[in-house]
C-alpha cells in the first residue's frame, strides 16, 4: 500500500527519479518475499520429514514388540489396519502440524504490517472502524464454517476401511476364487466406496456454501472481496493524503 501510493504521487507530480527508486525497491521486496516463501516452504517439508521419521521408527517399534502385532489385529479388533495407519495417517498429522507454523505466523505478520500502516493513515476510528469489521466478518464466516474436525474423521475412517477390504481382497484372493465369495467381496467394497462418496459429495456441498462468504470476506486475491476494496481504498485514501501534502488537488 505504502509503496504502490509514493508510485502513484511520483507519476502524478513527475518525480522520475523518485519514482524508479520505488520501483527498484518494490521488485527486490517481491524478491525477497518470494525468498522467504520458498525457505518457509523447505523448513515446513523438512519439519513434516522429521517428524514422520521419528513417529514412524516409534510406532513400528511399538507393532513390532511384545507380539503386538498379533494382538492388534487378531484379539483386540479396534484397529483394522494398523499398517495403512501407520502410512498414511502419520503423514497426514506431520503434514498438518508443520503446516500450522506458517499458518499462524503469516496472520501475525499481516496483522503487524497493515495495523502499523493503518496507524500512520488513519486516526484511532479508523482503527476501531477496521477491528470492528475483522471481528465482525470472523464471527460471520465461524457461523458458516462446517465441522471439517468430524468431517475429516469420518473421512479417514471410511478411507481405512475401504483400503482394508483391498488388501484384504488382494490377501486372501486364492481363497476368495475358490470358495466362490467373489460377489461377496465386491459388495463389501461397493458399500465401503459408496460411503466415501457420500461424504466426500457432503463435504463439496458444504465447501461451496462456506466458500461463498469466506472469499468474500477474507479472501484479497479476489476483485470482489471486502478486503480488496479496502486494500484499494487504503492506496486511494494514502495518494490523495500525499498530495494534499504537497498542495496537489
Amino acid at each position: 500500500v505504502y509503496l504502490t501510493g509514493e508510485m502513484m504521487k511520483c507519476l502524478t507530480t513527475g518525480l522520475r527519479w523518485r519514482f524508479l527508486t520505488i520501483v527498484a525497491t518494490s521488485t527486490l521486496t517481491l524478491f525477497l518475499v518470494s525468498f522467504s516463501q520458498e525457505g518457509i516452504t523447505w523448513a515446513q517439508n523438512k519439519l513434516s520429514g522429521v517428524m514422520r521419521e521419528n513417529l514412524t521408527r516409534h510406532f513400528l517399534g511399538e507393532y513390532l514388540s511384545d507380539n503386538s502385532f498379533y494382538v492388534l489385529r487378531e484379539l483386540d479388533a479396534r484397529i483394522k489396519d494398523p499398517e495403512q495407519r501407520i502410512a498414511n495417517d502419520v503423514e497426514e498429522i506431520c503434514k498438518t502440524v508443520a503446516s500450522m507454523f506458517t499458518e499462524a505466523a503469516q496472520p501475525a505478520l499481516d496483522i503487524l504490517t497493515y495495523g502499523f500502516l493503518l496507524s500512520r493513515l488513519v486516526d484511532l476510528r479508523g482503527m476501531a472502524i477496521v477491528l470492528g469489521y475483522n471481528i465482525v466478518g470472523v464471527g460471520f464466516v465461524r457461523a458458516f464454517m462446517p465441522d471439517y474436525k468430524q468431517i475429516a474423521e469420518i473421512t479417514n475412517a471410511l478411507e481405512g476401511k475401504l483400503k482394508f477390504v483391498h488388501s484384504r481382497i488382494v490377501q486372501h484372493s486364492e481363497s476368495i476364487a475358490f470358495f466362490g465369495g467373489d460377489s461377496f467381496e465386491k459388495a463389501v467394497a461397493d458399500k465401503r466406496a459408496s460411503d466415501l462418496r457420500v461424504v466426500r459429495k457432503k463435504k463439496i456441498t458444504k465447501d461451496i456454501l462456506f466458500g461463498v462468504p469466506n472469499q468474500f470476506f477474507t479472501d484479497a486475491s479476489s476483485t470482489g472481496s471486502v478486503p480488496n476494496i479496502l486494500k484499494f481504498g487504503m492506496q486511494f485514501y494514502y495518494q490523495h493524503f500525499q498530495m494534499s501534502k504537497l498542495g496537489v488537488g
